[in-house]
């Protein structure tokens, strides 16, 4: 007769049971490393739009006279897509909100200023929603030479694109970001 001390009910090896825990174990491990790994992508990506906004604003502020569309990308689908809606741009104030805001315009800059509050005043580059992105570092950011004439308005996000409109006059100290 067999010797059935290690084997439950169904004929099953403890050795068995453990290697296939073991394997479980390690495809949870390996989902989670790749989620983790693809939330930093998104991450960099948005770090990777304000380098090439700083960069294209500094090329704009170092020439003459400039009068140009700037498009900005990001992840728009699939596994690496952002949530992220709109990228506004404009001083943030929670104790003055701007007049002449149009309602969408104006729960943006509400819901930033709520979220931000004082520390975001020294920003002028915003995404929204603000809670979409990886955490408050990289939810705003300053541009240097930039200015926003406009006070505050958003760019809709399409298919992972926007695209901004930069001005500068020859005796200009600033770049202009226009709607």
């Amino acid at each position: 007769m067999r010797d059935k001390r290690a084997q439950s009910s169904v004929g099953i090896s403890f050795g068995m049971i453990f290697s296939i825990l073991i394997i479980i174990f390690l495809v949870a491990v390996a989902i989670y490393a790749i989620k983790t790994f693809l939330s930093v992508n998104k991450c960099a990506q948005t770090g990777l739009l304000y380098d090439r906004l700083q960069s294209e604003v500094d090329d704009a502020w170092r020439s003459g006279l400039v009068r140009e569309e700037v498009g900005l990308d990001l992840p728009a689908s699939g596994i690496r897509s952002t949530s992220l809606t709109h990228l506004c741009f404009g001083k943030v104030d929670p104790n003055n909100v701007p007049a002449g805001l149009v309602d969408d315009e104006r729960e943006r800059y509400e819901k930033i200023a709520e979220v931000f509050g004082v520390e975001a005043a020294e920003s002028n580059v915003f995404v929204y929603p603000p809670t979409a992105a990886c955490g408050r570092s990289l939810a705003h950011y300053q541009i240097k030479h930039l200015a926003v004439p406009a006070g505050f308005f958003c760019k809709q996000i399409v298919d992972g694109k926007v695209v901004v409109n930069l001005e500068k006059e020859t005796s200009s100290p600033v770049v202009l970001l226009k709607p």
